[in-house]
């Protein structure tokens, strides 16, 4: 599972400013988020497979993909959200009490 600073190595590769790279709980870059929905993108193709919940619901199936890093601390890590609504990339360190999906990476 990448590291916080793996998934901005991957945002850097895409084009994202090194500005935008440590704004948390907002939306970053410009089209970032649709290259990596983006099959034939190098590196990675994000499936929008949705969350699911503390409480155990799905949310967002099809239309979100949530994918955690490796990076927190306690309770918290950060993690990164593609949409089809936006162009762009999210950004937060948020409670591991959910289900989101994860990018392996090859070491």
């Amino acid at each position: 599972v990448p590291s916080d600073a793996e998934w901005s190595e991957l945002e850097t590769h895409l084009g994202m400013a090194a500005d935008q790279l440590e704004l948390n709980g907002q939306w970053r870059g410009t089209d970032q988020g649709d290259q990596l929905r983006d099959e034939f993108t190098p590196g990675f193709h994000a499936l929008l497979a949705g969350a699911r919940t503390s409480v155990g619901s799905s949310l967002y199936l099809g239309g979100n993909g949530f994918f955690w890093s490796s990076t927190g601390s306690g309770a918290n890590s950060f993690y990164r959200r593609v949409t089809t609504i936006f162009s762009t990339i999210y950004r937060q360190n948020i409670s591991k009490r959910g289900g989101y999906s994860v990018r392996c990476l090859k070491d």
